[in-house]
């Protein structure tokens, strides 16, 4: 079917429509997971581990949740500090949350922090609100998303408050 004829039964502009099935193919290509709309408890259990390993600054610990190909990507909206480069490695993103943590670059504080489904919501030594969402294959973080944008995190700045 070409993009219109499918624009005119799902109600979007042909636009629209391109854009959803070029993510779609993106996705597929890349493998990556869907998400499920609610967590499962080893879901939460994971996310609780990587806590624990990121507080007890545990580069072992760290290391055995997350995929051996694991990415890091940041979002600072140009705003706050967030890091410009993609971290591609279980070892190299352990390191770097651990450095970013325990280091004094400006370490998350509210450990435990709050659990959203899976991600965390936490806030720097310098109180800034960051959300780091991961995403979860096979019972391991295959990627971790740090927002830092103030903009983005406008609505739950006023629930972590």
């Amino acid at each position: 079917m070409s993009f219109t004829d499918v624009a005119g039964v799902v109600g979007r502009s042909p636009a629209a429509v391109r854009q959803l099935a070029s993510r779609a193919r993106q996705h597929v290509d890349g493998g990556r997971p869907s998400v499920p709309a609610h967590p499962s408890p080893s879901r939460r259990i994971l996310v609780t581990a990587f806590a624990a390993a990121c507080a007890g600054g545990d580069l072992e610990g760290l290391v055995t949740l997350l995929d051996p190909d694991v990415e890091w990507r940041a979002d600072g909206g140009g705003k706050v500090t967030a890091t410009r480069q993609t971290g591609h490695g279980a070892g190299e993103v352990a390191r770097w949350l651990l450095g970013i943590h325990c280091g004094t670059r400006r370490p998350w504080s509210g450990w435990p922090p709050s659990t959203a489904g899976p991600g965390l919501v936490v806030r720097d030594g310098g109180g800034v609100l960051t959300v780091v969402s991961f995403t979860i294959d096979r019972g391991r973080i295959t990627a971790l998303d740090v927002i830092r944008n103030p903009d983005k995190l406008a609505a739950l700045r006023e629930l972590a408050d």
